[in-house]
């Protein structure tokens, strides 16, 4: 017949039975067999469902004791050990195949994104084979304009040098100051080449570059400081600071931006699976 076996708070958590032979079987509470235990007056041995040895009790200490000899209680609690360790075991054994999951959904989506990338780059491919065989049928056609188009330049040149020895001079004066205007503009536009060459007015590259996957077609369209802001927006969006003058500047003016964390304590680990693929994707291009 069989008995409850009770924890401290006297709940039952499993049942144990006495047999003839004088082996005890241990039950958990769904009914399975889960150890017994075996031994003599003095000492008694506990033993899982595969038959290894978990812990022992010694009448002389009087206490339950692991096969490290590493005392678990006082008096004799087999029972209670048995049914824990094997409740520990089921836990083990659940986060065990949880891991083992996830593991295979990432791996599962690493193959869809690299199936992906690769599908857009023959995309491009195509597009780009395409395009150069078009051109190529069209070649003799544009060889045998290129070639009236060549005279028709040489005799554009010859009569605007014929026209130029007819003409006044302008004065001196007037060219030193088409010179210094000149000057000028030189130098207006080397401040310009100092500063990022954006050609979008919105806050964003890509506004949504954390929520799905880029595309080449995408951005092949960018130039090289495009490139450069669609990486470092995805950084800012989480709240990265920037130390490089440029950067700093130009995600200061967006009203979203909200540096909270310096290079040093930003971690990567905040990226999602789509900001991770989108950076792969466009460091390619830099």
């Amino acid at each position: 017949m069989r008995e409850p076996i009770l924890d401290g708070r006297n709940t039952k958590i499993g049942e144990y039975e006495e047999r003839l032979d004088g082996r005890v079987y241990i039950y958990d509470r769904k009914n399975n067999r889960i150890g017994e235990i075996r031994g003599g007056v003095r000492r008694l041995d506990l033993y899982d469902r595969n038959n290894r040895k978990l812990a022992f009790w010694d009448e002389d200490r009087d206490c339950t004791r692991d096969i490290r000899n590493r005392k678990l209680s006082d008096g004799n609690s087999l029972l209670q050990v048995c049914v824990m360790l094997n409740e520990e075991q089921i836990e083990a054994q659940k986060r065990k195949e949880q891991e083992e999951a996830q593991k295979r959904k990432e791996k599962e989506d690493a193959n869809k994104r690299k199936e992906a990338q690769k599908q857009s780059y023959e995309r491009g491919r195509k597009t780009y084979t395409t395009g150069k065989k078009g051109s190529t049928r069209g070649g003799g056609k544009k060889n045998g304009s290129a070639g009236g188009g060549l005279i028709l330049l040489i005799l554009i040149v010859i009569m605007f040098r014929a026209c130029s020895k007819n003409t006044t001079q302008e004065p001196k004066n007037e060219d030193q100051n088409i010179s210094v205007q000149h000057k000028q503009v030189e130098k207006e536009q080397s401040e310009q080449d100092k500063q990022l060459d954006i050609r979008t007015e919105s806050d964003f590259i890509f506004s949504d570059s954390d929520k799905r996957y880029l595309s080449d077609d995408e951005v092949k369209t960018l130039n090289k400081d495009e490139i450069r802001i669609a990486i470092n927006e995805i950084y800012a969006r989480r709240g990265r600071a920037f130390k490089t003058p440029e950067l700093n500047e130009y995600f200061s003016s967006k009203s979203w931006y909200n540096p909270q964390y310096s290079q040093a304590e930003f971690s990567e680990d905040v990226f999602n699976e789509y900001e991770k693929a989108n950076i792969i994707l466009l460091s390619k291009y830099r």
